[in-house]
């Protein structure tokens, strides 16, 4: 599944204010002038303040692809439904509970396979528990579990990514880098940024009936990220898009685009107000005359900060049963069933 957003190198983030930095310039397809004082260090800022507010993240969700065929989006067999918990730190602690993931399946024994699972990263290494694979329509049980060192490949699933909602939300917003959206932009500018031609403008726009901040970014191969940000709502991502433009100015093709379109509020206390996307839309580039697709995002449930949240639930426990395959220690086994409780005087 084609998610276009590149992988960055580690580089060292810039300490100086971005505003007077980059030159500021108009296009076709530019921003409009701010009609207040925004500049990139208070967008930025503002930006963080929802990233470091959030502490734990749990979701219910579900994307399905769907196709646009005489004008209406019909669904196809393409979907992932699952929980996700985050720690609310990019690359940190999560876990994805995929009850339902369902993909094409190239040289496989149906045209989609259909799967589920649970996989989960503590901080220090990582385990995958299947529980069923196979055929769509034709699936079995799968009772076997792995151990590694590190972050399970199953966390950086593009399509859990959105069906958590993570992918419409700043603190969550790189999945590759596993960094939030302050940290990719200025990761970006501090590659990007010395370079003669890269451009940076700031305006407001309406977006989603609300007034929204702009947010466009273009570096020297005109290759423009743009966000769009609702400031009434704690400066939450409301759209974004990646578009090639030409040397004039012009789009020549849209990469990629998200839209959100129910960012509901979910804490409500005092001064505590948070945000999440409980619906969002993920359009794919399509070529004149290719099917146009996208993922539609929905949330049945969502909740932050709640000071119930158990970190141990970043330690899925192993069935009895199940062959497990440890990379850690190299080695194979198969988890024995728990047996008697020991007899009085027996050594347990």
């Amino acid at each position: 599944m084609p998610f276009l957003i590149p992988r960055r190198s580690a580089i060292a983030m810039l300490a100086a204010s971005f505003g007077s930095l980059f030159q500021l310039t108009s296009s076709s397809d530019a921003a409009p002038p701010a009609k207040d004082a925004d500049d990139l260090d208070t967008v930025l800022r503002q930006i963080a303040k929802t990233e470091q507010a959030i502490h734990n993240i749990t979701v219910e969700g579900s994307v399905i692809e769907q196709h646009l065929i005489a004008n209406q989006w019909v669904a196809q067999p393409i979907t992932v439904a699952l929980l996700a918990r985050y720690d609310g730190t990019p690359g940190g602690h999560a876990r994805f509970d995929v009850h339902k993931q369902v993909f094409k399946w190239i040289e496989g024994d149906g045209p989609y396979s259909d799967s589920s699972y649970s996989a989960a990263f503590d901080g220090k290494s990582g385990k995958v528990v299947h529980i069923s694979g196979g055929a769509l329509g034709r699936t079995g049980p799968d009772q076997t579990a792995m151990i590694l060192p590190g972050r399970p490949p199953e966390l950086r699933n593009g399509a859990c990514h959105l069906a958590s909602g993570a992918r419409f939300h700043a603190a969550h917003w790189d999945l590759m880098e596993r960094q939030s959206l302050v940290a990719f932009i200025k990761a970006y500018l501090a590659e990007w940024g010395p370079s003669p031609g890269t451009q940076v403008q700031i305006g407001r726009e309406k977006r989603e009936r609300v007034e929204a901040i702009r947010l466009d970014i273009r570096n020297k191969f005109n290759l423009q990220y743009t966000w769009w940000l609702d400031p009434g709502r704690g400066h939450n991502l409301i759209g974004y898009r990646q578009t090639q433009m030409d040397k004039k100015g012009a789009v020549v093709e849209i990469n990629e685009e998200d839209q959100v379109v129910d960012l509901a509020k979910v804490v409500d206390k005092g001064e505590e107000k948070l945000w999440y996307p409980k619906e969002g839309f993920h359009y794919f580039p399509a070529d004149p005359g290719e099917t146009k697709r996208r993922l539609h995002y929905k949330a049945t449930r969502v909740v932050l900060n709640d000071p119930a949240f158990d970190e141990a639930a970043f330690d899925i426990p192993i069935p009895p049963g199940y062959v497990v395959h440890d990379r850690i220690n190299n080695r194979t086994f198969q988890v024995k069933p728990p047996g008697p409780p020991p007899q009085p005087g027996q050594k347990p």
